[in-house]
């Protein structure tokens, strides 16, 4: 599945479900920094879906808490591997 179709489907099925809490549809510093080393990032252009209990710097981590809406990530705090 493209990046485009899975981010229209992300904008067309999500509604009432909010499954998705955030979409970040542009990574222009991954491909700016990228682009002076020639080498292509793996995920480069590949949807990836965070769950919003994981802090990931700059990214709503609202957990499913309506207590915790507007609560933004300062930094990562948790190693993803």
């Amino acid at each position: 599945m493209s990046a485009a179709r899975a981010l229209r489907n992300i904008e067309q099925l999500n509604g009432d479900l909010n499954a998705v809490v955030h979409v970040v549809q542009s990574l222009d510093h991954n491909d700016k920094a990228a682009a002076g080393s020639g080498i292509t990032p793996i995920l480069s252009g590949m949807p990836v879906l965070v769950k919003d209990s994981i802090e990931v710097a700059k990214m709503p981590t609202v957990c499913g808490l309506a207590v915790r809406q507007g609560h933004v990530a300062p930094v990562c705090t948790q190693k993803l591997s």
